[in-house]
């Protein structure tokens, strides 16, 4: 499965349901992912690069190191997933839930996250260079033990 068709078009799964499916390493860079359902799903090493994931949901999904660069999460569950050594450069969150998330080892550079939960997350080892957290909360947190750049929280919860 490929992120863009021979045209060059980027993906549509609009309102797909994708929970418990293998899609490791799949290529759905740029791809529109509005309201898609991918619970449980496993996505390790996929390239999820520009892509548009308003209102989806990736609660518990395998993430392990995805690169989800210059994605737009708008209104997205990932509350439980794995991103242990994703790429969350320049990513681009709103009101998005990350509670119980693991971000082991994770790179979110010059990213912007507004109004999103990080309750509970686990981050050791993350780096955070340059990102910027609104309104956000991350009560329970542990972003510490090697971790670079602790992220800076801007009106938040701590």
């Amino acid at each position: 499965m490929a992120g863009r068709s021979s045209s060059g078009a980027a993906a549509d799964l609009n309102g797909a349901t994708l929970n418990d499916c293998d899609l490791a390493g799949v290529n759905l860079s740029r791809a529109i992912l509005t309201g898609t359902t991918l619970l449980d799903a496993n996505l390790a090493g996929a390239d999820l690069s520009g892509a548009r994931l308003e209102r989806a949901d990736l609660e518990r999904a395998n993430l392990l190191h995805a690169d989800l660069s210059a994605t737009v999460l708008y209104h997205t569950v990932c509350a439980g997933a794995w991103l242990d050594a994703a790429n969350l450069s320049e990513i681009k969150i709103t009101g998005g839930s990350f509670k119980r998330a693991r971000l082991t080892k994770a790179r979110m550079q010059d990213a912007s996250v507004h109004d999103s939960n990080f309750a509970q997350v686990v981050g050791a080892g993350a780096s955070f260079h340059q990102t910027h957290f609104t309104t956000s909360i991350s009560e329970r947190a542990r972003w510490t033990r090697r971790c670079s750049s602790t992220p800076v929280f801007s009106t938040s919860v701590l």
